[in-house]
């Protein structure tokens, strides 16, 4: 396979953090140390929770990565381990071309964390069908989260798709712990319960920084291995 033609701003480089993931295993985290001759990747042998992968030679995998504009992976193969000095480093080899993770394939997170909400609108703000300002600030539970929105729910007030909104995100339990802000867009509205008139609210972030984004990404990556860890063998 040619991969000549890539861009090499795509590529994993030395000092990369890798996330591995296989069939039915929690993802194992591992940094890419050397890059030998014929192009394969050296890696210290992945650990989750201290405890080492375990893998065969041959053994097919997918490795994760950031990049300044989003999240890539590539396809690999356990070629095997290599000795350098007192070290020992699990060798793999690239199968397929780094390909940017879609954002569809992220990962919904269901999870109960504190949000609060307001409209970002421009110039006089219109008032609420019952009278209220809608300036004020709605405090929410999030249903899930994800490295590209979030959803709650919502019977004080619905907001309409294509509305702009400012949100503050608090990952802490404390009521100290700060918040990180963002801006996001209505990209789903949906009636759950017409009696209560409650409302599903999807959105999806916007102008997110790099660290932010970053941010949420890991914590996002750390419930689901909780989430994994939990669940009872098959």
């Amino acid at each position: 396979m040619n991969f000549k033609a890539m861009n090499d701003s795509k590529l994993p480089v030395i000092g990369d953090k890798l996330e591995l993931c296989m069939e039915k295993a929690p993802p194992y985290r591992t940094q890419l140390e050397d890059i030998d001759r014929e192009g394969n990747y050296l890696v210290p042998p992945p650990q989750y929770r201290r405890v080492q992968m375990e893998y065969e030679v041959g053994q097919a995998l997918e490795a994760f990565y950031f990049r300044h504009n989003g999240r890539y992976g590539f396809r690999a193969q356990v070629v095997g381990t290599k000795e350098q000095g007192e070290l020992c480093f699990l060798v793999l080899r690239r199968t397929s071309e780094p390909y940017r993770q879609q954002r569809r394939e992220s990962f919904r997170l269901p999870i109960s964390l504190k949000i609060v909400v307001r409209p970002a609108v421009a110039g006089p703000f219109p008032l609420h069908p019952d009278g209220e300002d809608m300036r004020l600030e709605r405090m929410f539970k999030t249903e899930n989260l994800s490295e590209t929105g979030l959803g709650f729910k919502t019977s004080r007030r619905s907001y309409e798709v294509g509305e702009l909104l400012y949100i503050n995100l608090y990952f802490g339990s404390k009521a100290t712990s700060a918040p990180i802000e963002f801006y996001a867009q209505v990209c789903r509205r949906e009636l759950v319960d017409r009696e209560a008139q409650t409302y599903f609210i999807g959105v999806k972030f916007l102008r997110v920084g790099e660290d932010v984004r970053q941010m949420i990404a890991r914590f996002v990556l750390r419930e689901q291995q909780e989430l994994i860890r939990r669940r009872p063998p098959p």
